[in-house]
């Protein structure tokens, strides 16, 4: 039987476990990758069992490993789910509601829609929401772990403890300040104009890369960015011609100083992840609503 005070060690375990590896789980637990192994060794000592092994470049649960995690995710998993109830209720049974978003989602396109959210629920139900922004790997082992409620990225996840909830398809169009001319087509014709992108790590510089290979279309790249905003700002400066989903401009096509293709020119899209069922009513009723002003936002 294992001693109380190898407590820190079974959830550092649980963790690696869980998330498949100790480099995401030294990441998780904000640890260094040497401490979290000298750690499980420390485990695998006192217990005198082998729970990890290496496969790959990665590692596997042995036979004795797979035993220790079914008990350890019992255990950790009713914490989990108690913490959430107590967080994510006050003592008025208003419901919260943390989202993480990823960088490559245009952060104020999110807010509006969440703060049509609350604002469409009753004053005695309305609820706190916390909005934060991680790289995508990291929102979903955060979500995985239960600190998120809820995640919306560009990039879908296939876990068997994270449920999509929506999907959304945003219209891409090409977009540019009007001082540059009248016309995209003219301006896509005209060398002297470059290309304001998003940068190479990000899903929309892909998806616009295929489409400028698919047109032949060969422009120098006067501007890049992985901030969403940057590009906005970059096209109202008049930086070059940037592609980006229509939702994301709304406010700057209202005042007139954008130049936008009529077409859209390819769907991104966007998924907004779950884990699990809420723990409560409201919350659940939060997500559902949270769904419709994303889809309709669309």
């Amino acid at each position: 039987m294992c001693e109380m005070h190898n407590y820190n060690h079974l959830y550092y375990f649980y963790v690696v476990a869980k998330l498949g590896g100790v480099t995401a789980a030294a990441h998780q637990l904000n640890t260094s990758q040497s401490s979290l192994s000298m750690q499980l060794k420390t485990l695998e000592t006192q217990m005198g069992l082998k729970l990890l092994r290496k496969e790959g470049r990665g590692i596997v649960l042995t036979r004795s490993g797979q035993s220790v995690f079914g008990y350890c995710r019992r255990m950790f998993e009713v914490a989990n789910e108690l913490d959430f109830f107590l967080e994510k209720t006050d003592h008025l049974g208003h419901a919260s509601l943390s989202i993480g978003v990823s960088p490559d989602i245009e952060r104020p396109y999110v807010t509006d829609v969440v703060a049509s959210t609350i604002k469409s629920m009753k004053a005695s139900q309305k609820p706190s929401v916390t909005q934060v922004s991680y790289p995508h790997e990291k929102l979903v082992a955060k979500l995985e772990m239960g600190e998120l409620d809820a995640v919306i990225s560009s990039q879908p996840v296939h876990s068997q403890t994270v449920k999509t909830l929506a999907e959304l398809k945003l219209g891409v169009k090409a977009v540019a300040s009007a001082r540059l001319g009248r016309s995209i087509g003219a301006m896509l014709e005209n060398d002297d104009i470059g290309l304001a992108i998003a940068s190479q790590d990000m899903r929309l510089r892909w998806e616009t890369d295929e489409y400028l290979v698919k047109k032949k279309i060969r422009k120098s790249v006067s501007f890049e960015s992985n901030v969403i905003g940057a590009l906005v700002r970059s096209a109202i400066d008049g930086l070059g011609i940037t592609f980006l989903p229509e939702v994301y401009l709304q406010r700057e096509l209202k005042r007139g100083s954008l130049v936008i293709s009529r077409e859209v020119l390819w769907t991104h899209r966007l998924f907004l992840m779950a884990r699990g069922v809420p723990a409560s009513d409201e919350s659940r009723q939060l997500l559902a609503t949270l769904v419709r002003h994303l889809e309709h936002s669309t």
